[in-house]
């Protein structure tokens, strides 16, 4: 049986393109153990919620959106808590971060109806027009950039 030389280089670029493949699936691995944890957390801020605890629902909603890897539902449900306790602020920021990780006509129509209370018209505009080009027949956006329009000029 003849044996076959192996230049000096094969070993070390099958090492390294081992190691490339073996860190990508662990981040991958990584990236998923986060989002099933952030879907954990809502779950469980759900549950909370129908026992009367906000605050504990907002505790794990919070824990949610920190990780590397969360939801964009997370967002939106800490969102609403912060509207309904009156941190607007907070409430857009959230808002506009679930919109950009999940783009959802709903979403950007609440962010442009908060940034008209907030007197950002501009802003409100940009945001029923990303509204209506997800939904063009949401006729409750298409009345207020029509306002909105109305007012600006």
């Amino acid at each position: 049986m003849k044996m076959r030389k192996i230049d000096f280089l094969s070993f070390p670029v099958i090492f390294i393109f081992f190691l490339c493949f073996f860190f990508t699936l662990l981040n991958r691995i990584n990236q998923m153990a986060n989002i099933d944890r952030a879907n954990f957390y809502v779950r469980y801020a759900l549950w909370k919620v129908n026992y009367g605890e906000e605050d504990k629902a907002m505790e794990y909603l919070r824990k949610a959106t920190e990780l590397k890897y969360s939801v964009p539902e997370a967002h939106t449900l800490l969102a609403s808590f912060y509207l309904k306790k009156g941190f607007v602020m907070e409430a857009l920021r959230h808002l506009k971060k679930g919109g950009e990780m999940l783009p959802h006509y709903q979403t950007y129509f609440l962010i442009g109806y908060i940034e008209i209370s907030l007197g950002r018209y501009e802003n409100a505009k940009r945001f029923l027009e990303k509204c209506l080009k997800l939904k063009p027949d949401f006729q409750q956006a298409v009345e207020l950039l029509n306002q909105l329009k109305g007012s600006l000029k």
